[in-house]
């Protein structure tokens, strides 16, 4: 009954002026971003015009918990019905979960048998009483949805700036949560762009992150990362290493994206800082040759795979 009370709130205005064919649709999740529901709304209208299939209203509602259920109306009534998951998408098993709600209210036609009973059977409840006894298990069930969560494999390309070097290189990671919130591991490597002839000089690393979506601030994301650095030296062939070579960090982490989605894939532009525990210096005869300083500015662009 909470859920008809919300639903008959939010299209009150909208049913007087919607034409037959084009019903309102509304989707009530803040976790979902404002593509994410258009393709839903899309997937709904032309899934009910394929399949001939009427409807007066459709509501897609989430709740705290990270539940989702439908709300739809026919000329036949109403009905509210959680989305359970199985393998699929949760975005497939909405459209599947209207369509499967607006044939459970379709009129069955009764077999002879059936038909001389009904005349012999006591009065019906009314429409309001079947509507919500339907309704009230639906909602309880919706509640016991659990949130989506899946893996997400991430490849990002980038540049950092060293002092007076530029660096590139790539971070490679794997992360497992839902839309709002993920973590995982990334390991990554860097190179100096222009070295110095006398020496050689790579930058290895590896994180654990914890990545945040904000979907009222159009759907930007927060990273943090805690991991370690080592910086690798090579000298070229004649010159002799008077110091160590190689020269660990610890290193704090903090970026800010976009992803943007098609399907399985996505791209997520970025832009982030890194914060080393101490300067690494690599001097040649007493001359500071390269520096990686406490604070690393750095610029990349992610690609996205989420498995089915």
């Amino acid at each position: 009954m909470a859920y008809f009370g919300v639903f008959a709130l939010i299209y009150s205005k909208m049913a007087a002026a919607a034409p037959p064919l084009e019903f309102p649709i509304v989707v009530q999740c803040p976790g979902w971003s404002a593509e994410r529901a258009a393709q839903v709304e899309a997937r709904i209208r032309t899934t009910l015009v394929a399949e001939a299939l009427e409807a007066q209203r459709v509501g897609v509602l989430c709740d705290a918990t990270g539940g989702v259920s439908v709300a739809v109306e026919s000329e036949h009534g109403a009905l509210v019905k959680p989305v359970l998951l199985s393998n699929g998408r949760l975005e497939d098993e909405v459209v599947a979960t209207v369509e499967s709600a607006l044939r459970e209210l379709m009129p069955q036609p009764a077999a002879p048998e059936a038909k001389e009973a009904a005349k012999a059977a006591p009065e019906p409840p009314s429409a309001a009483s079947a509507k919500a006894t339907v309704a009230a298990p639906a909602a309880r069930g919706a509640q016991a949805t659990p949130p989506v969560r899946r893996s997400v494999f991430k490849l990002t390309p980038l540049l950092e700036r060293w002092t007076e070097y530029t660096a590139w290189g790539a971070d490679v990671g794997l992360a497992i949560g839902s839309e709002n919130f993920a973590y995982g591991l990334e390991l990554g490597g860097r190179a100096a762009i222009a070295e110095p002839a006398t020496f050689n000089v790579s930058e290895w690393n590896a994180a654990l992150r914890f990545a945040w979506t904000f979907p009222r601030a159009a759907g930007l994301r927060g990273t943090l990362g805690l991991g370690v650095s080592l910086l690798v030296t090579t000298p070229a062939t004649g010159v002799d290493a008077v110091s160590a070579t190689l020269l660990p960090a610890g290193c704090l982490e903090l970026h800010l994206g976009r992803p943007f989605w098609l399907g399985a894939f996505g791209l997520e532009p970025q832009l982030g800082l890194r914060l080393f525990s101490g300067e690494r210096r690599v001097e040649v005869n007493d001359t500071e040759q390269l520096v990686v300083p406490l604070l690393v500015p750095q610029a990349g662009l992610s690609f996205l795979f989420r498995p089915e």
